[in-house]
This record gives structure tokens, C-alpha cells and sequence, in this order.
């Protein structure tokens, strides 16, 4: 019985692993792959790489957010967001982002296009 515990323990946390940061072939495309086709990566883990060119720190709510844009050398953008907190980062900082894309998010009046709902970011620079 304990062994069918364990073994079912490891199971459920190597598939809520892999299906929580598991990245598939297609999370490694580029920028422009993501602007050129949003509704093929709609609500999609992917991770993009960029330089952040605009930041923005908030809060809503009682809740923080660190806003900002991110480009590649093609001055492709996409726009990200980190909800929880304010992220140690600044302008010009080159960054990972690991997150799940949206073609579209709407705030309040506003409407976002390209936007990556960052699970985490890891700052190469």
C-alpha cells in the first residue's frame, strides 16, 4: 500500500512538472514567430528572450506588477507582465521569460496584443 502511495505520489508530481514548465519544441521560436502567428501560441507556455526597453512598476489591488517590453534584434516586441511583485530589473536588462503567451489581454479599457503572462524571469544582464 505504501509503495502504491509513493509510486503515485511520483507520478502526479512528474507530470504536474512537466505539464507546469515542460516547454515543447515550439516554445523556442522566435519573436516574430509570435507576432507573425499569435493564434497558434494563444494561452501556450513559451520562453522568449529579449531586452527589456520599457519598465513600469505597479500595483493593483493591493497586489504588485512589474510591467515591461521586451524586444529582440528585429525590434519585435512583446509586452510581459509579473504579477506577485516587483522584479529587481531595469531598463536594457537582457531577460528569459518563462510564461504563457496570450494574442490579446484586456485591462480595464485597454487591450494588450503580444503579451506574455511571465511565470518567471531570469535576468541574463
Amino acid at each position: 500500500m505504501k509503495k502504491l502511495i509513493l509510486i503515485t505520489s511520483i507520478l502526479i508530481f512528474t507530470c504536474s512538472f512537466s505539464v507546469s514548465y515542460g516547454i515543447s519544441d515550439d516554445a523556442a521560436n522566435s519573436f516574430e514567430e509570435f507576432v507573425s502567428n499569435p493564434s497558434e501560441y494563444d494561452k501556450k507556455e513559451i520562453v522568449v528572450e529579449g531586452i527589456i526597453n520599457k519598465l513600469k512598476f505597479t500595483s493593483a489591488e493591493g497586489e504588485q506588477y512589474t510591467l515591461f517590453k521586451i524586444e529582440d534584434n528585429s525590434e519585435n516586441i512583446l509586452h510581459v507582465y509579473y504579477q506577485g511583485k516587483h522584479l529587481d530589473v531595469k531598463k536594457g536588462s537582457v531577460v528569459k521569460v518563462v510564461g504563457e503567451f496570450l494574442k490579446k489581454k484586456r485591462y480595464s479599457f485597454y487591450s494588450f496584443k503580444n503579451v506574455v503572462k511571465a511565470k518567471d524571469v531570469i535576468i541574463e544582464t
